[in-house]
């Protein structure tokens, strides 16, 4: 039991049917109807597209970033014949995903982690830890580089920004963050640390620029939805089509869609408002970009694409 990899509840690819106020899934809906499939594992129910074809060449590969997508990398590479090398810059396998695991009702994906980490080591896959590579010109000896370097906080030029606590300080990091918490940015992230922190007995506010909570493309419907009700039973303040001008050391002033400002008292303010993709080498003739680096997505984009470019690797 323990080589099958866990569901973790996602609905990626077996609920993925979403349209809430003009936005939809990647996945077309006739396409997501007749079909359950899985945005862990992507033969199910599409095995004529997904299979492992073992090479009969085969080939050295680097796979820059530990995260998600290089480790699902490095695992269809094996399977297939090749020897793939991952190389990370932490001392930690995971990546981003290591703080969307972090909070207390995300126990199914802490397990996904650990199931990546015993199949890698099971397979014998060399990790390169601490090992962050800036340019793939000091890859010497491999046939083919798999860039696969996630993504980092979006910025906005407003006074105070720097202020900010990211996500990954929240979460993972667990850093001190006060009793009243300003989240900036209302999306799937944002939604859930600041249910997360609901949960911890703090006090949380939300900051969304759009007409409603997790209004982003390709967020399945029960995932946005009973985050949009939970945070209405537990009252959380919700600040819709409105944003924040200004961030001091113990206030926001967040400005509605009419102009009118409000002040806010806070201890914190987290940046939620989305992530920018860090691809550190263009697609090449041999180089081959997977995952958040080359726009920002979820599971079953990250884990699709990976079997996307390593069959024809």
């Amino acid at each position: 039991e323990e080589d099958i990899k866990p569901c973790i509840r996602c609905h990626n690819g077996c609920f993925n049917m979403a349209k809430y106020k003009g936005t939809n899934n990647l996945q077309p809906l006739w396409d997501s109807m007749h079909l359950a499939r899985c945005a862990l594992t992507p033969p199910t129910m599409q095995h004529n597209k997904y299979k492992i074809v073992p090479t009969t060449k085969p080939k050295k590969v680097a796979i820059i970033g530990g995260g998600i997508g290089g480790m699902e990398c490095a695992l269809v590479l094996k399977r297939r014949g090749h020897k793939p090398v991952i190389f990370e810059k932490t001392d930690r396998l995971g990546g981003l995903f290591i703080t969307a695991s972090s909070m207390s009702f995300k126990e199914n994906d802490k397990q996904l982690i650990e199931w990546y980490k015993k199949e890698i080591a099971r397979n014998g896959i060399e990790v390169r830890f601490n090992t962050e590579i800036n340019d793939i010109r000091t890859l010497g000896g491999f046939d083919e580089i798999i860039v696969a370097t996630g993504s980092v906080p979006r910025k906005m030029p407003i006074p105070g920004f720097e202020k900010t606590m990211t996500l990954t300080e929240l979460l993972a990091e667990q850093k001190p963050v006060g009793d009243k918490v300003v989240i900036f940015g209302g999306g799937q992230s944002g939604c859930e640390a600041a249910l997360e922190l609901v949960l911890q007995g703090k006090h949380p506010t939300i900051v969304e620029y759009a007409v409603d909570l997790v209004a982003a493309a390709n967020v399945p419907l029960p995932n946005a939805s009973y985050l949009r009700e939970a945070l209405v039973f537990h009252k959380v303040p919700i600040y819709l089509e409105s944003t924040i001008t200004k961030i001091g050391d113990k206030s926001v002033t967040i400005k509605g869609k009419d102009g009118t400002t409000t002040e806010v008292e806070c201890d914190n303010v987290v940046n939620a408002i989305g992530f920018v993709p860090t691809p550190v080498a263009k697609k090449g003739k041999n180089v081959h970009l997977v995952g958040d680096c080359i726009a920002i997505g979820n599971l079953r984009t990250v884990i699709w694409r990976a079997w996307d470019v390593c069959m024809k690797i």
